[in-house]
């Protein structure tokens, strides 16, 4: 028997730990990468839909799937020795251990703040009819809260595969099929959530991702950007962040099969960049340490480029794109100089620059920025 859901509003309380809202507040303004359309029903309602199916915290769907592994299992001639009744018996008993693990489970997840969402047309359909009751004693507060508490608990790049679930099959799809990709990228948005501009790409994929450090998921292939004018630009290695997918299709009738000699390249350049670095051209770079910025250096590990070789004991050259560069060194402030190249120097000056004129009175500020 399927949950009662109010027929009126369709609206739902749920009470979830601090830790789970922490989570779920984080996740709507990371995934909805600021387009405006960010709200807390159309947020729950993706992660219920994207998420009931593998949950522990369906338990109806948990048990048929342990039902039929101890079916087949049992029904290994090893078993043979056994009679049909002690057979039932291991199962049901297995089965009766599982099934208190999980209740417990979705039962000691703790109070927090509670809050009202709406629950979709489809999601009503799928708890009216596809979810059995029994193991909340009719609750479906308790047993949404289940759901979302688990995941809540989940490493980013998990809950990020879990929002991005119908994004992430098409481009599945089109791995598997060999066919390329139409899609178009949200740029950063202004602050009141609207979007500056999209950018249109031809991708040919290659794979889907997740960067080490991090933790984003990436789509890395070959792609052409469709200009604004229409016409196409020259071909080039790509790596999107999922989130920042706007619109994705596949193309049925286009090829996206790569070469053997693209596939072992992006490879190539996904083991020495990363995938968040992949698009960058490489640069050379040199910058002078402190002492404690080769502390620091040795210490920041995310995002860290690897040097390639020494000039003297605090001058170190790198070979990395210049915005793995920028990304990592521009919080060293004094304890990292670039030396080299110039325009890379002038950048952080620039930047530095910029976030001094922060703290400076009118009259202190360079006439030429003032």
């Amino acid at each position: 028997m399927g949950f009662v859901i109010n027929s009126i509003d369709q609206k739902q309380h749920i009470n979830l730990s601090e830790e789970a809202w922490i989570k779920i507040d984080e996740d709507m303004r990371n995934f909805y990468f600021n387009d405006g359309r960010a709200n807390l029903s159309g947020f729950l309602n993706t992660v219920f839909t994207n998420f009931y199916e593998e949950a522990e915290a369906s338990i109806s769907y948990r048990m048929d799937e342990l039902y039929d592994e101890l079916e087949r299992t049992f029904s290994d001639p090893l078993f043979d020795k056994y009679d049909e009744k002690t057979k039932r018996d291991f199962v049901n008993r297995i089965v009766m251990v599982e099934q208190n693990r999980l209740v417990k489970k979705v039962r000691s997840y703790p109070k927090g703040q509670g809050r009202k969402f709406r629950i979709n047309n489809q999601n009503v359909a799928i708890l009216e009819e596809s979810i059995d009751d029994k193991f909340y004693e009719g609750s479906l507060g308790l047993y949404l809260k289940g759901i979302f508490e688990e995941y809540a608990r989940k490493p980013y790049d998990e809950r990020e595969k879990i929002f991005f679930k119908q994004t992430l099959n098409i481009i599945r799809l089109s791995i598997t099929q060999k066919k390329r990709l139409k899609l178009s990228l949200k740029e950063k948005g202004y602050a009141d959530g609207s979007i500056r501009m999209e950018r249109k790409f031809y991708v040919s994929p290659h794979s889907v991702v997740v960067d080490k450090t991090s933790k984003f998921n990436y789509l890395v292939g070959f792609a052409q950007e469709i200009l604004p004018n229409g016409e196409i630009a020259e071909e080039r290695m790509v790596s999107f962040r999922i989130a920042r997918i706007n619109q994705i299709r596949m193309m049925s009738s286009k090829s996206g099969r790569l070469t053997l000699i693209k596939q072992r390249t992006l490879e190539q350049e996904l083991a020495s960049k990363g995938p968040q670095f992949l698009s960058g051209d490489i640069i050379e770079a040199v910058v002078r340490f402190t002492e404690k910025g080769i502390e620091n250096y040795q210490r920041q590990i995310n995002m860290r480029p690897q040097y390639t070789r020494k000039i003297d004991d605090y001058t170190y050259v790198f070979h990395c794109p210049e915005v793995q560069m920028i990304y990592y060194f521009f919080k060293f402030g004094r304890d990292a100089t670039i030396l080299a190249p110039e325009s890379l120097r002038e950048k952080f000056r620039q930047r530095y620059q910029s976030a001094l004129n922060n703290y400076l009175d009118e009259k202190q500020k360079p006439e030429s920025i003032a």
